[in-house]
């Protein structure tokens, strides 16, 4: 099976439906494009930013919509999966949730998806939509009718963006009429329609762009908000999948733009070109870890799962073993211990 087929899922008619969203969404741009361009008069200048940004949100949204976002297909997938079958490791899926359901992290260690019956690298998740896994899938977006995952979160960012920009250069340079005269369409004198002369400069031309306007409107507010939520999961190194795994971030490097670049690229021009990330620091597979790392594997060698305590407490005490700090020396009860290997562990570090 094909990559597009397993990349907008195997059911013929949601591939269908997806096709339609995406001629939905090519239909919305042009039209913005040609109402701006050939109704409105707007300065030489802003109609030069306008088509930029506009060219490079139709790269970005096509790229977003037609790119492999990391399905199984994918080179990274292929080429993780040959070392993975030649130096299998020991999946730990049954390990994946802790108390309370909520899946725990599980940094340098391949899981096993049993809806695919495969394994599966880290930070890859099954999407039900496209009936595949995704590595580090974020979300299925309907409105690029594809699911945005490591190899196309870059250019879904810059749609979003590119869209933005698009929207405030049409809200702010139209002319001729401007956004405040076409909102006035909805207000106007019905005497004036009909005169000679009258319909397309009272009637026809600030309709179009009445809806120009309050479309633009209404993107603008999605699309700015998207980036905005966006650039704050990808300043953290996160996933909308992940904001809801217990424990801290094993993947969150010492500062925000290096984690800005684990899914931009590197710092500079091609980070706002609607590209594969140059130089992300990662192969989508394998990602370099943060300093709460460390403290992580401290608390697995304890409780079994990743992500269980922090290294230091809001008391200042060890967070992972805070009965070091205390003047008895003795374990307490730990409520993420079985309570028979509580003794098993208090016995070994008095050893």
């Amino acid at each position: 099976m094909g990559a597009t087929s397993v990349m907008h899922s195997r059911n013929s008619a949601k591939r269908i439906c997806s096709g339609i969203t995406v001629i939905l969404m090519l239909g919305f741009f042009s039209f913005e494009f040609w109402c701006y361009n050939f109704v409105t008069e707007p300065l030489l200048a802003f109609r030069c930013l306008f088509n930029l940004a506009f060219f490079l949100l139709c790269w970005s949204y096509l790229a977003t919509a037609f790119l492999d976002p990391g399905t199984p297909e994918s080179a990274e997938w292929k080429a993780w999966l040959q070392v993975h079958q030649s130096t299998p490791e020991v999946d730990e899926e049954g390990q994946a949730f802790g108390s309370g359901g909520r899946r725990q992290w599980k940094p340098g260690q391949a899981g096993f998806c049993t809806k695919c019956d495969a394994p599966r690298p880290e930070r890859a998740h099954h999407c039900s939509w496209t009936g595949t896994c995704i590595l580090r899938m974020d979300h299925y977006c309907p409105w690029v009718a594809n699911t945005v995952g490591w190899r196309n979160t870059k250019h879904f960012i810059l749609t979003c963006f590119y869209g933005a920009v698009c929207c405030l250069t049409i809200l702010c340079t139209m002319r001729k009429p401007t956004l405040y005269e076409a909102m006035g369409f909805i207000v106007m004198d019905p005497g004036e329609v009909g005169k000679p002369g009258n319909d397309y400069a009272v009637f026809i031309a600030p309709g179009l762009c009445a809806v120009m306007g309050m479309m633009s409107c209404v993107m603008l507010i999605v699309t700015f908000g998207f980036s905005l939520h966006n650039l704050h999961l990808a300043a953290c190194n996160t996933t909308t999948i992940e904001c809801s795994q217990s424990g801290k971030n094993p993947y969150e490097l010492l500062t925000s733009m290096e984690n800005i670049c684990q899914v931009m690229g590197e710092f500079g021009i091609w980070m706002f070109i609607p590209v594969l990330g140059y130089k992300c620091g990662n192969d989508g597979c394998t990602y370099p870890l943060g300093p709460a790392c460390s403290q992580m594997q401290r608390a697995h060698s304890r409780v079994s799962t990743y992500g269980a305590t922090d290294a230091v407490g809001s008391d200042g005490k060890d967070g992972v073993f805070p009965w070091k700090d205390s003047d008895s020396g003795e374990k307490p009860s730990d409520p993420l211990l079985p309570k028979e290997d509580v003794s098993a562990v208090c016995e070994e570090e008095r050893s």
